[in-house]
C-alpha cells in the first residue's frame, strides 16, 4: 500500500511539473520571411494567453519591396505596428512585402464635388491617379459614393524611355489590354475609363513628368535609361467667356514648385471675377499653386457663371 502511495505521489508531482512547465512556456509567436528575403526576422516570443502584442518590423529587404506586414497560416494579415491578440495555440507570422511606390502620376478630376458640408461626402469618383510601382506593376482607384472603379496593371520602359503600359484587371475583371500612352517629350499622358454613374463614361486623363518617372526609375533599378532634361511646366489662364476682354500672363515652374495665382487681367461687362479654377479647384489671387508634372490651363470664374447641374 506504501508502495501504491509512493507510486502515486511521485506521478502526481510529475504532473504539476509539467503543467507548471507548459504555463511558464506560455502562447509562442514565430516570425519568419518568405523566400527571396534576405536579413533577419524578429526574435520568437512567448506570451500569456490573451496577451496583446504590438507586431514589429523585421529588419529585412526583398527586390525592390518593402517589409509592411504579417501574415499568419489563415491568410489574416496584420499591419507592422498593428496589435495582435495572442490566442491559446502557438502562431507562426511570415512577413509580407508591397513592392516599393515609384511615382504617382497626377489625374485631372472628371467631376467630383465634394459634399461633406452637407453630410454626403464625395459624390461621383474622386480623381483615378495612379500609383506606379518598383516590380512593374500600378493600380489607381476612382473612389467615392458612386461611380467608382479600381484598376490594376503592369508598365514598362523601354531602352529609350518610352513609357507602355497594360490594363490587366478591372473591378475583377481581367482586361489585358492595352493603356494608348502619348508623349510630348516631357509628359506622358494616358487615360483610364469607367461607366459613370448617370451613364456615359468617365474619364480619368493622368500625366506623368518623364523626367521624374525615369529617374525614379533608373534610381531604384540601377537601369541606365537616358533622362530627359527637367522641363517648366507652364500654367496658362484664360477668361472661359468670349465676351472677356484683356489679358493674364502665363507662369511657370518645375515640377513640385509653387507659383502665386495672379490678379485677374482679364474684364468682362456686368460680371466680377471670383476666383481661378484649376481642375475641381477654386484659388484666389495671392494663393500658392503647386505646379503639376505638366501644363495646366486655369479658368478664370464669374460671378454669372451658372451653378446649376452637378457636373458628373
Amino acid at each position: 500500500m506504501k508502495r501504491l502511495s509512493r507510486i502515486l505521489l511521485t506521478a502526481l508531482a510529475a504532473v504539476l511539473t509539467v503543467s507548471l512547465a507548459a504555463c511558464g512556456s506560455g502562447v509562442k509567436v514565430a516570425y519568419v520571411l518568405p523566400e527571396g528575403a534576405s536579413g533577419s526576422a524578429p526574435a520568437s516570443g512567448s506570451y500569456e494567453p490573451y496577451e496583446q502584442v504590438v507586431l514589429p518590423t523585421a529588419e529585412a529587404t526583398k527586390d525592390h519591396a518593402q517589409q509592411v506586414g504579417w501574415q499568419d497560416a489563415g491568410g489574416s494579415y496584420f499591419a507592422n505596428g498593428s496589435t495582435l491578440t495572442v490566442g491559446t495555440a502557438d502562431i507562426t507570422l511570415t512577413a509580407v512585402f508591397q513592392a516599393k511606390e515609384l511615382i504617382r502620376s497626377f489625374c485631372e478630376n472628371p467631376g467630383t464635388m465634394d459634399m461633406t458640408a452637407m453630410g454626403k461626402g464625395l459624390i461621383g469618383p474622386t480623381a483615378a491617379y495612379t500609383i506606379f510601382y518598383a516590380d512593374g506593376t500600378w493600380t489607381a482607384d476612382a473612389e467615392g459614393q458612386a461611380s467608382f472603379s479600381h484598376f490594376e496593371g503592369t508598365w514598362a520602359l523601354s531602352d529609350g524611355g518610352e513609357l507602355s503600359m497594360v490594363l490587366s484587371e478591372q473591378d475583377g475583371v481581367e482586361r489585358n489590354s492595352d493603356v494608348e500612352v502619348t508623349s510630348d517629350g516631357k509628359t506622358f499622358t494616358y487615360t483610364l475609363t469607367h461607366p459613370g454613374d448617370r451613364g456615359g463614361m468617365k474619364n480619368h486623363v493622368n500625366h506623368i513628368s518623364a523626367y521624374a518617372l525615369i529617374t525614379a526609375y533608373n534610381a531604384e533599378l540601377g537601369a541606365s535609361v537616358p533622362v530627359p532634361e527637367e522641363p517648366s511646366f507652364t500654367v496658362e489662364f484664360v477668361s472661359g467667356k468670349e465676351n472677356a476682354a484683356g489679358d493674364t500672363a502665363p507662369v511657370s515652374g518645375r515640377l513640385g514648385e509653387t507659383v502665386t495665382m495672379p490678379e485677374c487681367g482679364f474684364t468682362r461687362d456686368g460680371a466680377e471675377f471670383t476666383g481661378w479654377k484649376a481642375d475641381s479647384v477654386t484659388y484666389q489671387p495671392g494663393d500658392p499653386f503647386t505646379v503639376q508634372g505638366y501644363d495646366v490651363t486655369v479658368t478664370a470664374q464669374w460671378s454669372d457663371d451658372s451653378q446649376g447641374g452637378w457636373g458628373f
